[in-house]
């Protein structure tokens, strides 16, 4: 089941947790829009948009992918600094 949320889709994660239940294993990836092309700056307040306190309790692994594209580390830097800042 492919689930996809703003700004690419329409349906929030949490909307899986929903109708397949708790126990779903949820690998969630950041929008392109946000994790290549966009401001590295968002990606920091989208997390915070589209993780809610709910999917923090799930069993969610957010998976920033990088299989055959060109991603500039600072935006893997960025991803830390904003788990670091939720722990």
């Amino acid at each position: 089941m492919q689930v996809t949320p703003p700004p690419t889709g329409d349906t929030p994660w949490e909307k899986a947790l929903d109708v397949l239940g708790e126990d779903l294993i949820i690998f969630g990836c950041l929008d392109p829009t946000i994790w290549v092309s966009g401001d590295i700056e968002r990606i920091g307040p989208t997390l915070d948009a589209i993780v809610t306190p709910r999917l923090r309790e799930a069993r969610f692994v957010l998976h920033p992918f990088a299989d055959g594209i060109c991603v500039p580390v600072e935006r893997f830097y960025a991803v830390g600094r904003w788990i670091r800042g939720r722990s």
